[in-house]
């Protein structure tokens, strides 16, 4: 994945993020963020 693409995920994660928060949909959130952190995690390991 190209830094660019990681990008747009990165903002969509954090849209759809921010929707589950006004929502008060804590538990989902925090679930996006998890998988968000995780999927970053795997980007750094593959870039280096």
């Amino acid at each position: 994945m190209t830094k660019k693409e990681f990008a747009h995920e990165v903002a969509h994660y954090c849209k759809v993020i921010g929707e589950l928060l006004d929502d008060n949909n804590i538990k989902m959130a925090k679930e996006m963020l998890e998988a968000l952190a995780e999927g970053a995690r795997k980007e750094l390991i593959d870039e280096s």
